[in-house]
């Protein structure tokens, strides 16, 4: 079992490529070929109902959730975190590391948006992500009642399904192309928070579809790499290797349970702290040099019109903020 503390990541910082993360090729190209007619794809959707919140987790094609939820066409399959390719390319061998080090940081800031305050929540122009966020985490682990994006002549149509239903539907179908988690999968039970982290969650604002929150793992990952769990009770998160008994090898191999404590108090870590963190940019500089970035992932690097000129640091591949340099906030991993 891999925990990660700060000792961990800090030693991943020297970017070595043999730190302890999948070697597979985890990111799916945005422009991928696959049939969109006939490729199955799962989403959550998260609207209002009379008054209250109402998860939906919807199956369909590519093309019909597109369609019936007007969301981009390279959302689907996404590509999780994406790295900077001027500081290392997708050929480098340390590129892997450096991803899996802004996965790391990605996901301590949006566990870190939900400890924020009302006030700042209020105020926030991601107000509704950030509840819809801490929502999800809050019951991560309930499935959402599920439902078939139907296609009856170029109608569409939502239709309730039962789990049974479901499985059944699946066997008929025997589609190769598909990008789900089944659920047989261990992962299926905290679905939500895989599509959540993975940019296949979504919020109904007016008569817009809106991506709740940016892809940090890819469709990939969430179906073939991890499965989720939350600890309510660490600041670290842990990683196992899954033998499932009586069954033949399948996805996911890997169970990652990610570190979320309690909200903690102002003596404890102040709300500036959170808020800085959580909202801290991955570069160090804005684009036109006129102040430098809080807690940036990159080091610095200053561009005008005629060139780029690297600092060592950037040249050296010297990674600056991977965690918070603040107590309490936890170190979430995949």
């Amino acid at each position: 079992m891999h925990i990660f503390t700060p000792e961990h990541l800090e030693n991943l910082k020297n970017l070595f490529p043999n730190s302890p993360m999948s070697h597979h090729q985890v990111m799916l190209k945005k422009n991928q070929s696959l049939d969109a007619e006939t490729t199955l794809f799962q989403i959550l959707a998260i609207e209002e109902e009379f008054g209250n919140l109402k998860k939906k987790l919807v199956y369909g094609t590519k093309k019909d959730l597109i369609a019936y939820y007007q969301i981009a066409d390279n959302n689907l399959p996404t590509a999780g975190t994406e790295v900077n390719k001027d500081f290392v390319d997708t050929d480098d061998p340390r590129f892997s590391a450096v991803r899996f080090l802004l996965q790391c940081r990605q996901l301590s800031q949006i566990m870190s948006y939900t400890w924020l305050d009302e006030q700042s929540i209020q105020t926030s122009p991601q107000k509704t992500q950030i509840e819809l966020v801490r929502e999800i985490f809050n019951s991560y682990n309930i499935i959402p009642d599920t439902y078939w994006l139907e296609n009856h002549n170029g109608k569409l149509e939502l239709t309730s399904i039962r789990s049974l239903q479901l499985s059944k539907k699946l066997i008929d179908l025997d589609i190769e192309g598909e990008y789900l988690i089944r659920p047989e999968y261990v992962s299926y039970g905290s679905i939500s928070l895989s599509l959540l982290l993975s940019g296949q969650a979504y919020y109904q604002e007016g008569n817009q579809w809106k991506q709740i929150w940016k892809s940090i793992l890819s469709t990939y990952e969430t179906i073939w790499e991890y499965a989720l769990d939350v600890s309510w009770d660490t600041f670290y998160a842990s990683r196992v290797d899954l033998s499932q008994a009586g069954y033949p090898a399948r996805p996911p191999y890997t169970k990652v349970t990610l570190g979320y404590p309690s909200r903690p108090s102002e003596f404890s870590l102040t709300q500036e702290n959170i808020q800085r963190w959580a909202e801290a940019h991955e570069t160090a500089q804005d684009e036109h040099r006129k102040f430098q970035i809080k807690l940036p992932f990159y080091p610095e690097r200053y561009e005008d019109k005629e060139q780029k000129i690297e600092t060592e640091d950037w040249q050296q591949k010297k990674l600056k903020f991977v965690a918070a340099p603040y107590p309490y906030i936890p170190l979430s991993t995949t």
